[in-house]
């Protein structure tokens, strides 16, 4: 099925227009036909370009090989996101089924005022993106599927309010392809959105863009179900956890003592982004003398430089990776979503009884 679609609100009706079979018309988002470029190359991509109104803020947590990413929007939510949802907040929960679905970037698109939220995924492995103001959860939505749009195959996209979707349902959406896929249940439109990297790009750059759209029926009526809908399920909560219970990852290495952590391999992923140890900081939340001193430690340990400190120049000074602290870099990445591959699969066979 084609269907054609126009700027007319990209999140009212909760997508819902965009999925509705009276095929409304819908302001949508970006992917790209050609395989995902070597790990490494995928690694070196800027902060989303004509980011004026937005800051991407890095919170440490996961780091892996792009190849599917979920945009998570906050706007127009209010405190629902925070509301409990079992023994985890919605958003906690959200984040939890991404993760469970092996999502390798999990972007939240956050408000100047959601600094506790942001508090509280911050050991989930996500980054945020923060406006510098109000704006709508179609500006929101859009911001978030340009950045990511660059940097994965595959997108997701979603409001902070489906806190019992499946993990499954995310898996059996990956295994079809199309420009835009949406999931129906009862007959009904849900979310989130899959978007490949090509439908993106269309509905970013093109007025009138023309998207293959795969509506797909689903087992789940986790893709219709808000946070108020949920708010007395507490068997259902139950069942969830089952569904999102899975292994977390911290890679590091040790010669006696602790030399490279994620931690680390953080703070020299976004100094190669933005060539700036003071902006990584920024991003990490982390203040800029703890960032020297753990530079300082693991190149003692290491016995080789980490990063070019540069002088001068148009902005004062900038830092940059030197070869072997990006051979660290690229080795680490490939290394953790190796391990972590293996890792999911063993999991399941050894806890399969328990969990």
């Amino acid at each position: 099925m084609r269907l054609c679609l126009i700027s007319c609100g990209f999140v009212r009706n909760s997508f819902g227009a965009l999925a509705g079979r009276d095929l409304r018309q819908y302001n949508v988002f970006k992917e790209t036909d050609e395989s995902v470029a070597r790990r490494s190359e995928l690694f070196h991509e800027h902060v989303f370009s004509g980011g004026a109104s937005y800051e991407a803020l890095f919170v440490f947590g996961e780091v892996t090989a792009i190849n599917t990413g979920a945009v998570i929007v906050s706007a127009g939510l209010g405190d629902k996101a925070m509301l409990p949802a079992g023994k985890l907040s919605v958003v906690e929960r959200m984040v939890s089924v991404f993760r469970k679905a092996g999502t390798d970037m999990i972007v939240v698109v956050t408000k100047p005022d959601d600094k506790p939220l942001e508090k509280q995924l911050s050991q989930y492995g996500v980054m945020f993106l923060r406006s510098k103001s109000h704006i709508s959860r179609e500006a929101s939505a859009r911001v978030g599927l340009e950045y990511l749009s660059k940097k994965c195959r595959r997108i997701f996209l979603i409001d902070m309010d489906r806190p019992l979707l499946s993990p499954d349902t995310l898996n059996r959406m990956l295994s079809h392809e199309g420009e835009l896929i949406v999931p129906f249940c009862k007959e009904r439109p849900g979310k989130p959105l899959l978007f490949s990297a090509v439908g993106a790009r269309k509905a970013l750059e093109q007025t009138n863009p023309m998207l293959d759209v795969l509506h797909l029926p689903v087992d789940d009526d986790g893709i219709l179900l808000t946070a108020s809908d949920a708010q007395d399920m507490t068997d259902r909560y139950k069942a969830h956890n089952a569904m999102i219970t899975g292994i977390s990852l911290d890679l590091s290495i040790h010669c006696g003592r602790q030399i490279v952590d994620k931690k680390l391999i953080s703070l020299l992923y976004l100094i190669d982004e933005t060539q700036s140890v003071r902006e990584a900081c920024s991003r990490m939340q982390i203040s800029y003398s703890s960032a020297w001193n753990m530079l300082n430690q693991a190149e003692s340990e290491l016995d080789f430089t980490l990063v070019h400190r540069n002088k001068g120049g148009a902005s004062g000074s900038g830092s940059v990776l030197t070869d072997k602290g990006n051979v660290l870099l690229r080795a680490y990445l490939e290394f953790e979503a190796v391990v972590r591959s293996r890792a999911e699969k063993l999991y399941e066979q050894f806890f399969e009884e328990i969990t």
